[in-house]
């Protein structure tokens, strides 16, 4: 369990955000793309991205994003960047240093790769390669759907407003999500790694999510500018109707697919295995869901 320890002055200093912040989307949605959660609200928008995006553009950022355990803090840096290029300029400046230690961080949930490795050096041609990756699949995932999901957080902000207006940060806090309970001065957020983060007069920034699936999460280096990120309320397909005009869906693909020629393997594919689940991991334990995808044999 998480705990977030508030003062008199982090109480006095917690906003939510009036909109969806791009990088977060894009980084939620990376995950999203690599699981089979949501169904009815995502298999639609799974099937026009898979479609659209080449292969090789994917796999550079699905190896910065796995679906659990940690993704790169460097991925999103400022919530409250205005617009996606604002956002996208933040992560390409990312000092050298920050991205040795993050992606050193990384490695310790999955083995480093080349591009990674790379990335680390943070020289211009690969960060510049990164920037291309993201755009690319921000334009294909995220910017069709940018005005539903900017009404739907929109939504979120008006009733949460509203609840804070009326009756205080003690029932916007206690009724912010199902897995999160506020136990004054205590915000607990279930189903994550047991650890404290103390404001310590900051304050927070509570940022609703279309793209952030059953329990919140937030930025793993308690230094940074505090922020938790939940998800909204979802009606059925509401991040999948395909855009007018895009290709029809392609083969499967991703992380768990099976190249051509390949036989499969009957085991389901389990990305952590939860006695081995890290201690600081960001993001959320793996809850179990309704079906899984099959991998390709290693090798």
């Amino acid at each position: 369990m998480l705990r977030i320890h508030f003062t008199p002055r982090d109480l006095a200093r917690t906003t939510i955000s009036t909109r969806p912040a791009p990088a977060w989307e894009i980084l939620l949605s990376l995950h999203m793309l690599q699981q089979s959660d949501g169904p009815l609200v995502f298999d639609d928008w799974r099937r026009h991205v898979r479609a659209t995006v080449a292969p090789d553009q994917m796999r550079l950022l699905l190896e910065l994003t796995p679906p659990w355990g940690y993704s790169p803090d460097f991925l999103t840096p400022d919530a409250s960047a205005p617009d996606f290029e604002t956002s996208l300029e933040l992560t390409l400046a990312t000092p050298r240093q920050q991205l040795r230690s993050q992606l050193e961080l990384l490695g310790n949930y999955r083995p480093a790769s080349l591009w990674t490795r790379e990335l680390a050096e943070g020289d211009r041609a690969t960060m510049n390669k990164l920037g291309r990756a993201i755009r690319t699949y921000h334009d294909a995932a995220i910017a069709p759907y940018w005005k539903a999901i900017g009404a739907h957080v929109s939504a979120d902000h008006a009733h949460r407003g509203e609840a804070l207006a009326r009756y205080g940060v003690d029932r916007l806090l206690s009724t912010l999500h199902p897995r999160v309970r506020w136990v004054a001065p205590v915000l607990q957020v279930l189903d994550m790694n047991d650890r404290d983060l103390y404001l310590d007069g900051r304050g927070i920034e509570l940022q609703p999510s279309a793209f952030c699936w059953q329990v919140p999460t937030k930025l793993c280096d308690p230094e940074l500018r505090p922020i938790l990120v939940y998800p909204i309320h979802h009606a059925p397909a509401s991040c999948g109707s395909r855009p007018a005009n895009s290709p029809r869906p392609a083969a499967r693909w991703g992380p768990c697919s099976v190249p051509p020629g390949r036989p499969r393997w009957r085991r389901p594919c389990r990305a952590v295995r939860r006695r081995s689940w890290p201690s600081d991991a960001t993001s959320p334990r793996p809850r179990p869901a309704t079906r899984r995808p099959y991998c390709a044999r290693p090798g």
